[in-house]
């Protein structure tokens, strides 16, 4: 009613555009906010194109669902062309490309994510380590790890896949090092710690590789509460880890 008065109403067609959302009316939603961005400076259109993009992702994985891929896949292309590091979007690309039987294209377009974006290049990783051995490409993977670990010295989640690519190869001491030097870089990551135990596990429990993770695990076992009032207490890392969330009363120290 308020935008048919006053259809220049700013804050009207934002409250108008989050309900079509809430609705998942993707397709009106996208019409406000191509007005919205009309209305804008240049310095404020990369916001916009964000939020295009998130849009024709969401219209492209309703295609989707009605198996229309000529349409989702002109939806997600329309998305990343918007804005180049909506992951989202070049996983559902690859994702259609993959299920009409061109997995060239589907890698491609995983790869296209993995440059533009190293940083989400995990997000591909499954994906493109299965693409790769259907076309009896695996060692693309481990080669591709190695690329992003080499890029990135303080990424841990390239060095955790390759871990898993070389234990499931029958490398398990190579993967147990690479493990170790992403547990230096994260030491709070608990999928880390249940790769290193399932790799030790398969090592049989060395007594010396064992005493070395606990070593170096030592620092994680605890968080350091950094807040204002934590006042350096130590908190069970392993609790804040599982549940995202601490609560200062659960500790005596805090009450």
């Amino acid at each position: 009613m308020v935008v048919r008065l006053d259809p220049g109403n700013r804050y009207a067609m934002s409250n108008l555009e989050k309900l079509y959302e809430e609705q998942h009316q993707w397709t009106d939603a996208y019409a406000m906010r191509q007005k919205l961005a009309a209305r804008d400076a240049a310095d404020q259109q990369p916001r916009h194109q964000e939020i295009l993009a998130f849009l024709e992702n969401e219209i492209g994985l309703d295609a989707l669902k009605r198996e229309q891929h000529a349409e989702a896949s002109k939806r997600f292309e329309a998305a990343i062309e918007l804005d180049g590091k909506n992951a989202p979007a070049y996983l559902n690309l690859g994702d259609v490309q993959l299920a009409d039987d061109n997995v060239p294209a589907a890698i491609a377009t995983w790869e296209r994510l993995v440059a533009t974006s190293p940083e989400r290049a995990y997000l591909a990783f499954a994906r493109l380590e299965t693409a790769y051995m259907q076309l009896n490409e695996t060692g693309r993977f481990p080669a591709l790890c190695r690329r992003l670990i080499a890029a990135g010295p303080q990424e841990w989640r390239p060095r955790l896949a390759l871990a898993r690519y070389l234990t499931a190869h029958g490398q398990a001491t190579e993967a147990l090092e690479l493990l170790f030097e992403a547990l230096e870089i994260n030491p709070h990551a608990l999928a880390l710690h249940q790769a290193i135990w399932q790799t030790l596990s398969h090592l049989k429990l060395p007594p010396s590789l064992v005493e070395r993770y606990m070593d170096l695990a030592h620092d994680a076992i605890f968080y350091v509460d950094p807040r204002p009032y934590g006042r350096g207490y130590r908190i069970p890392a392993l609790r804040a880890c599982i549940t995202g969330r601490f609560h200062p009363t659960q500790y005596p120290a805090y009450r």
